[in-house]
């Protein structure tokens, strides 16, 4: 992940030239212009983000503190770089889920002090949001539109992915569980939902997408929900029935 990281700084430094912040600039000017109320939520959601990592990518306890602090680092900033800077209610705005996302960034780049780790993790973030999800995912307005475009298109993609016997179980309500195991899955990225096997390989696939230029790089993240689904389908029809 390290290259895919410094291959974002590196596209960022020649599309800003002398405008572009280094990463620990951009911090400063973030730690003071981002509003109190979305540094507060950030606050409040950091410290339950590492427990939804796979123990093996989680800080050991003399680390808690120091990573807690660089997630924030992350989310603060982030939250300036596309929402506050771009001067603009289009851009991304922190949403509750952001934060495991950071974690994840931090996991494979990041160590206690490590201030190159810390800006690698962050321009990870970055292009993990911009890049593969799109800045419109996690949209001020209209809230979380890519999203949400996102989870219709999976919606009706089921019957022929999943087949009909989840259909003929749920009707109209298939449309609602979609909704709701998406909501669970995409914004996070399935952090907190499998093991560090097959997360780490899922996450390889969405930054090698990017990086390679495909048209769309979420395609992973909606294939792995759909195949997820199918595997779970003869439990929910049991279930529902």
């Amino acid at each position: 992940w390290r290259r895919f990281a410094e291959a974002r700084r590196l596209e960022a430094e020649e599309l800003g030239g002398r405008r572009q912040l280094g990463y620990r600039d951009l911090l400063v000017k973030a730690l003071r212009e981002v509003p109190k109320a979305t540094r507060k939520q950030i606050q409040v959601d950091v410290p339950r983000t590492f427990s939804a990592l796979p123990e093996e990518l989680q800080p050991d306890h003399a680390s808690v503190e120091a990573a807690h602090a660089a997630v924030e680092h992350l989310l603060v900033a982030i939250e300036w770089r596309h929402g506050i800077a771009a001067r603009t209610d289009l851009g991304l705005t922190y949403t509750q889920g952001m934060n495991f996302l950071a974690a994840m960034c931090l996991a494979d780049l990041w160590s206690p002090g490590d201030e190159e780790g810390e800006e690698l993790a962050f321009w990870l973030l970055d292009l993990l949001l911009v890049g593969v999800l799109g800045a419109r995912f996690f949209a001020e307005w209209p809230p979380l539109l890519r999203y949400h475009v996102m989870a219709a298109v999976l919606a009706g993609l089921v019957p022929a992915a999943c087949g009909r016997s989840l259909v003929a179980a749920f009707g109209e309500e298939l449309d609602d569980l979609v909704n709701m195991l998406s909501c669970r899955h995409l914004v996070p990225c399935f952090v907190g939902l499998l093991p560090v096997g097959p997360l780490l390989a899922l996450w390889d696939e969405l930054f090698a997408a990017a990086s390679s230029g495909d048209a769309f790089p979420a395609r992973a993240l909606c294939a792995w929900f759909l195949g997820l689904l199918r595997h779970l389908a003869p439990a929910l029809v049991s279930a529902a029935s």
